[in-house]
């Protein structure tokens, strides 16, 4: 059963499971065209703790095939139900911010 069984985390309690996570590459042409703000996405977390799938919530298009490519590298530590790893899924936002070419970041929650 725990199998098909799946856990909805918040994003408060997957930061405590993230191991590695890459923030995205701000598209250049994104940068160039002043386009900010957050990509939300939803991600099913493996029981051994990778990122199984990836679904956008919400966000200016321009700026999720980044925050996809960039979340699919992130590890989580296994999130266990008794001895057992359990799959579970969790919003990540990644927050794009610029004022043009040669300045822009990005940072992400968890």
């Amino acid at each position: 059963a725990t199998r098909y069984f799946l856990r909805k985390l918040s994003t408060t309690q997957a930061a405590e499971l993230v191991l590695t996570r890459k923030q995205p590459t701000y598209p250049p042409i994104a940068t160039a065209a002043h386009v900010w703000g957050s990509v939300v996405l939803r991600a099913f977390v493996s029981g051994a703790g990778t990122v199984e799938k990836i679904f956008v919530v919400s966000g200016p298009a321009m700026l999720q095939s980044s925050a996809e490519i960039a979340l699919k590298d992130w590890t989580f530590k296994p999130l266990m139900a008794g001895t057992q790893a359990v799959r579970f899924d969790t919003d990540v936002t990644f927050v794009f911010k610029t004022s043009g070419p040669g300045s822009s970041r990005v940072t992400s929650n968890p």
